[in-house]
């Protein structure tokens, strides 16, 4: 069965809009590998989906998301979170390749099916539990600029350790996106100290929780993301903490 529109559109259209955000300020740099993004679950970089997508929408301002859907990939097919990326970085360092994708997936088929789905920039692929990936990326001379955290559905560990890694890349202030498919509960937010922007359609929730820097972009497109919850005829959440010490 295909994954219900939102559990993709929503993440990714978020996703676009940061990454346009701080990926330009690299933009006049003429140091070489001038932007590195990390994907901790990438996937083979094609989404299956029999439902429609928005294309466009005339009240959202911020147009990434939508500008990253061309060229189609097909009637029933959509770039994945690091093709996203790729054609997000691709607009803004238009001149060059200078950017570099880290894609880690556990399983090597998936792998080999991301290489054929790679369109621009410089493909590092990985194939390590995704926080050990996590861990081992950041521990390199150069850390990435920005990272996906994505953890799969099945991971036995539960979602503390997504959490880890929201902490984690705060700590190093490495800007991140964190994704989740359940209701966040209010102590994990207080824990993180971060926003989360939820949306919910039937009885599939899709949540985001940027920090690291990230978090910046969310006051400049909340009112998209409502367009957006309509668009997709959803309910909208926003997820704050509630410790004093905390602000986004």
């Amino acid at each position: 069965m295909s994954p219900p529109p939102a559990s993709f559109i929503w993440p990714q259209f978020i996703l676009a809009a940061a990454l346009t955000r701080i990926a330009s300020r690299f933009d006049i740099s003429t140091a070489t590998n001038a932007f590195c993004y990390a994907d901790t679950h990438a996937g083979p970089g094609r989404i299956p989906s029999t439902q429609s997508e928005p294309f466009d929408h005339p009240d959202i301002i911020n147009t990434s998301y939508f500008k990253s859907l061309s060229p189609l990939l097909g009637a029933d097919i959509h770039p994945g979170s690091w093709v996203t990326a790729a054609r997000v970085l691709q607009s803004i360092f238009a001149n060059s390749d200078d950017y570099e994708l880290d894609v880690n997936d556990i399983d090597p088929s998936v792998l080999e099916q991301a290489k054929l789905n790679h369109e621009t920039g410089r493909l590092r692929l990985w194939s390590h539990d995704w926080f050990k990936f996590l861990r081992d990326r950041l521990s390199m001379a150069r850390p990435p600029n920005f990272v996906f955290i994505d953890p799969p559905p099945n991971d036995p560990r539960g979602p503390g350790f997504a959490v880890n890694a929201a902490l984690l890349l705060d700590t190093v202030k490495c800007p991140y996106l964190m994704t989740y498919n359940e209701p966040i509960p209010q102590y994990v937010i207080n824990l993180i100290g971060r926003t989360a922007v939820e949306i919910t359609i039937g009885s599939q929730c899709t949540g985001v929780v940027l920090g690291g820097g990230a978090e910046a972009i969310l006051l400049s497109i909340l009112p998209d993301l409502k367009q957006l919850t309509k668009f997709l005829s959803g309910e909208f959440a926003i997820q704050t903490p509630r410790n004093d010490d905390y602000t986004i």
